[in-house]
């Protein structure tokens, strides 16, 4: 119960905040955590609208904006299959996405690339 206790922040913390620390409680403040967050419709639609809102990258070569976008599309691909969401052909979809969030010349760049 303690480790939980430390190891959750936010919302999840607010909830479990009153329980005591004892065996007992970790079982009910873990079930307690698991219905309010183990929504596999929400965590799907959380996960796909950060897909869809990621930034766009707002002028050519912004290394830092690309970066994360790529940390976004990673992670959120990633937390997808975690909840055995199958994502392999979704290829098309995502190249598609990914372009445009691109600027005009890094499109261009990667379309001469090909």
């Amino acid at each position: 119960m303690q480790y939980l206790k430390t190891h959750v922040k936010d919302e999840p913390s607010r909830i479990i905040q009153t329980m005591q620390i004892s065996e007992n409680n970790y079982e009910s403040a873990w079930a307690i955590i698991k219905t309010r967050y183990n929504n596999k419709k929400l965590l799907v639609d959380t996960l796909m609208d950060k897909l869809f809102d990621a930034p766009i990258v707002n002028y050519e070569l912004a290394a830092r904006e690309l970066k994360n976008l790529h940390v976004i599309m990673v992670e959120c691909l990633q937390a997808l299959k975690n909840i055995n969401i199958n994502t392999e052909s979704w290829r098309p979809i995502l190249n598609r996405l990914i372009r445009r969030k691109w600027d005009m010349n890094t499109n261009k760049l990667y379309e001469q690339s090909l």
